[in-house]
């Protein structure tokens, strides 16, 4: 027979023990104590995922967690990669390149395929070196070095040695070399050589400093200037190659063009306060203005969209901008991230050791905590990480 009397005094201790954790618990919430719970990783990466994209995980339904830990359950782990042994890899430069990583170290020049096996290799003598790539043309210099050498894929295509000291230089898809060099007399010059390592343009600024220089695929020449003689003055110079001069120019007050891209035959030229896109003739297409956040690293992807870090009043920031110059999206970091890639409509960035791989609209894809400092970091498809440290690099898969 069930003794009711028991049963009762059972109840009533259960409920009291309760009453006694209770209490417990909300004075500890008002005391300011915080709790550290260990959630699955799938729940971590979700409430990762909302923060980043700016949502309230309480807000959200069962339902939509229940998606969402099924459709992230399998990324939150980043497979185990091949890691390579590299000397200086951290002063060593890298670019995508043939669905590989191209490496360009002060003694080689290195084509590596996604799982980190080398397809080519070639010897090189230069003392940190800058690395372009564009389509199968590839060009290696030392900053302010004199020497520039042009490779087509792994062939030895020319060297030239320069002047003046190399400032800058850039190549197109069809294998035109723009390089920015001093030379005595002059506030900088530019010349120009054919795939095929001749001389076709030579152009002298004697009154404004030449900062960077790029040609188009159709052999368009765009050369920014800064003015700093009375006022602070970026100016923007389009060449035609079969006139002697400048064809167009267009004035900036305010501001410094410190680079510029030909994407096809638009020009994008990143300013210290906006992006500007103009035509080969220098009419402005659109004009995206910073808004008084402080640019601090930005990328053009390969279907010719930007995504630009910024620091906003201390709050970091990651803003997608379209072809077009239509912002996308913005997603906020917890910190002002070291590295920053994309490719297709996946971006990669860090937070410290912590690689985090997102999709443009924030949602998390992968992250990866590495066991060492990441000097840089790239994403070499939507699948695969590569990452250099100071002295090795590492392939991942997502």
């Amino acid at each position: 027979m069930i003794n009711k009397k028991k049963i009762a005094i059972i109840l009533a201790i259960v409920l009291g023990v309760l009453g006694i954790l209770a209490g417990t618990l909300i004075y500890l919430k008002k005391s300011g104590v915080k709790f550290n719970i260990s959630l699955p990783a799938s729940c971590s990466l979700l409430n990762e995922n909302a923060n980043i994209a700016g949502k309230n995980p309480a807000s959200e339904t069962e339902e939509q967690k229940k998606r969402d830990e099924k459709e992230y359950a399998d990324t939150n782990v980043v497979n185990d990669g091949k890691h390579i042994p590299l000397e200086n890899a951290a002063n060593g430069k890298y670019k995508r390149f043939q669905k590989g990583i191209l490496s360009a170290t002060d003694t080689t020049l290195t084509l590596y395929d996604q799982d980190g096996n080398s397809e080519w290799s070639e010897k090189i003598q230069i003392a940190s070196p800058i690395l372009e790539v564009a389509g199968e043309h590839i060009i290696v210099y030392e900053q302010n070095g004199k020497v520039l050498t042009v490779y087509n894929k792994n062939q030895h295509k020319y060297s030239k040695t320069i002047s003046g000291n190399i400032k800058t230089a850039s190549i197109s898809e069809s294998g035109d070399v723009a390089v920015v060099f001093e030379r005595e007399g002059y506030k900088g010059s530019v010349i120009v050589y054919n795939k095929e390592g001749q001389e076709v343009y030579l152009w002298n600024s004697g009154k404004f400093r030449i900062i960077d220089a790029d040609i188009s695929p159709s052999r368009r020449l765009a050369v920014t200037l800064l003015n700093t003689n009375n006022t602070l003055e970026a100016k923007i110079y389009y060449f035609d190659l079969a006139k002697s001069g400048p064809e167009s120019t267009i004035s900036i007050d305010d501001t410094v063009v410190f680079d510029i891209d030909f994407d096809g035959d638009v020009l994008n030229a990143y300013c210290d306060n906006k992006v500007i896109a103009t035509d080969i003739k220098g009419d402005i297409k659109w004009n995206y203005d910073f808004g008084g956040r402080n640019i601090t690293r930005y990328i053009m992807t390969e279907k010719g969209e930007k995504v630009i870090s910024f620091d906003n009043h201390n709050v970091s920031e990651i803003t997608m901008i379209s072809r077009t110059g239509d912002e996308k999206n913005t997603i906020k970091t917890d910190i002002l991230p070291d590295c920053l890639d994309c490719y297709d409509d996946r971006i990669l960035f860090n937070s410290g050791r912590t690689l985090v791989v997102c999709n443009q609209s924030g949602e998390i894809v992968a992250r990866y905590t590495a066991s060492r400092d990441v000097k840089s970091a790239y994403l070499m498809s939507s699948k695969k990480i590569f990452i250099v440290y100071t002295t090795g690099i590492e392939f991942l898969d997502i």
